[in-house]
């Protein structure tokens, strides 16, 4: 019999990581799309805590690109990052060269990370397609 994933069990990221990215990554705040001006805030994160190292390693790659090509970081302008059919998504305008390939990467590499607690997982549906590990599916 397939294992059944109960949606309810993701738990998403938590304020504290998001402020550990934000405070990592300041070139993720993200601004007030009325007026321009910097929130104090990390752009829309609606994943599980189990892909924080996984996004934050992205973040890491995305960071020395912009590095390595002397492009400003504060270009890039992220909307929304998120699980869309059990996989991350990243949704953002102002890329480089080399920037999807990085999102694409990621993209790939979510298909094998717990949403919930990080370890390596598959995709599984149930309520919805998520990745989970065999620990965190019931």
């Amino acid at each position: 019999m397939d294992k059944i994933v109960i949606a309810d069990e993701l738990i998403f990221m938590r304020e504290d990581l998001e402020g550990q990215l934000l405070q990592r990554f300041p070139w993720l705040e993200q601004s007030d799309l009325d007026n321009g001006k910097e929130q104090k805030d990390i752009v829309p994160c609606f994943v599980g805590v189990g892909w924080f190292n996984l996004i934050s390693n992205m973040f890491l790659e995305i960071e020395n690109l912009y590095n390595s090509l002397n492009e400003p970081l504060e270009k890039i302008s992220f909307y929304e990052i998120k699980e869309k059919q059990g996989l991350l998504r990243v949704y953002m305008k102002n890329g480089v060269t080399g920037l999807q390939e990085i999102l694409n990467k990621y993209e790939i590499l979510s298909g094998q990370v717990c949403e919930i607690c990080g370890e390596i997982g598959e995709l599984q549906d149930g309520a919805w397609t998520v990745v989970v590990c065999n620990d965190c599916s019931l």
